[in-house]
């Protein structure tokens, strides 16, 4: 739970300043937002990228909610580009923030019934195509992407993005999360793709945190030298060695 470098300092940070600290879900959230700011410009030798799916779990009243604040907080003091959405109900709205934020973080709370909703076959058409959606981008992360074709194609052109680099934050309690996953979701792939971060069942003791102030200059520095690494798709392996 304590990984050298920036994951680590950023995870540490995110639950020390939580009223109840949860390791687990701070590491989660850690890599996802990690994910963001090197997505499109690191990848390995076997052309893996940095785009991840985090779904983290714990039961009400635990402090899930912490993390996603943090981030948030990070995102506006930096003014760095990444943060996607908390909420979506069409392929067309991913399509709308991807295309303005090519590599952003989607963070969703009560993840569990949001997926439930997109993959309940009585759903509106709207709803289940964010499930596909979210497939094919996590599997376009080292290709091009391209957008639903338009009836008017002149005046409203389909979209190409290269490399997309989507990765979601969700949260969740186990009973919704699990109780939303079907066969289908196995099949699908869609289960497959999430790293599953487990909060332990009893809260922890209050950590008398305050209101939290500026994030530590170590740590937005570093944000900002991510965001401004350049994007160069050629190199081989890790593009350029920071201490990540």
């Amino acid at each position: 739970l304590n990984p050298p470098g920036f994951v680590g300092d950023w995870a540490k940070f995110i639950a020390d300043t939580a009223w109840f600290p949860q390791p687990e879900l701070a590491l989660g959230a850690s890599l996802a937002f990690t994910a963001t700011m090197l997505g499109r410009k690191i990848r390995d030798e076997s052309d893996i990228r940095p785009n991840i799916y985090v779904a983290a779990l714990g039961r009400t009243g635990i402090g899930k909610e912490h993390a996603r604040k943090v981030i948030k907080m990070m995102f506006a003091q930096t003014g760095v580009d990444g943060f996607g959405a908390e909420k979506l109900s069409s392929r067309s709205a991913i399509e709308r923030t991807i295309s303005a934020t090519p590599s952003c973080l989607y963070m969703i709370d009560e993840f569990g019934h949001y997926i439930s909703s997109i993959m309940n076959p009585n759903s509106n058409s709207h709803l289940r195509d964010v499930s596909s959606m979210f497939l094919e981008l996590y599997g376009s992360s080292s290709s091009k992407f391209f957008g639903t074709d338009k009836a008017n194609s002149k005046e409203n052109p389909r979209f190409e993005i290269n490399q997309p680099s989507a990765s979601i934050y969700g949260s969740s309690t186990k009973e919704s999360f699990f109780g939303a996953l079907t066969s289908e979701a196995v099949s699908s792939g869609t289960l497959n793709r999430f790293l599953i971060f487990d909060a332990p069942e009893e809260r922890p003791p209050v950590n008398e945190a305050g209101i939290i102030g500026d994030i530590p200059l170590k740590l937005t520095n570093l944000v900002r030298t991510y965001n401004d690494m350049p994007i160069d798709p050629g190199a081989k392996g890790n593009i350029t060695k920071l201490g990540i």
